[in-house]
């Protein structure tokens, strides 16, 4: 499978997902399910649109199965509430392995959205803020 970014590969999708009319690129803010990701947070989601069980993190997290925040699920859908960052760390990148290997997908500041355009969902078990 090649590298891909969430917002480039699920473009329709999150269209049609969360109502957007217009083409690729264009900025879609967040569905309502999205809206328990507070301000500052990174939050996965069990579930399409983001509902079911949901994790957050305002920092890095190279272990998803060990420590305060744990999440053993499957991800089916990712909201990037950042806020403005001073050293510019808005994106996040989500990895399928601990310890930041294996990389999936990346996600821009205030990106919400499913993970696949199919609704499947991913095993992702590690994440890092980097520079926009």
């Amino acid at each position: 499978m090649r590298t891909r970014s969430v917002l480039t590969a699920l473009g329709a999708s999150v269209a049609l997902t969360l109502g957007a009319a217009s083409g690729a690129g264009a900025d879609v803010g967040p569905a309502a399910p999205f809206e328990d990701c507070k301000r500052g947070y990174i939050c996965v989601y069990t579930g399409l649109n983001g509902t079911g069980v949901m994790q957050k993190w305002l920092g890095d997290d190279p272990n998803w199965l060990d420590g305060d925040k744990q999440f053993h699920g499957r991800v089916r859908s990712i909201c990037n509430h950042g806020t403005e960052d001073p050293n510019n760390l808005e994106t996040v990148l989500f990895y399928f392995q601990t310890n930041y290997r294996s990389y999936y997908a990346s996600a821009g500041k205030d990106w919400c959205g499913n993970t696949q355009s199919d609704g499947s969902s991913v095993k992702l078990r590690s994440h890092k803020w980097v520079k926009a």
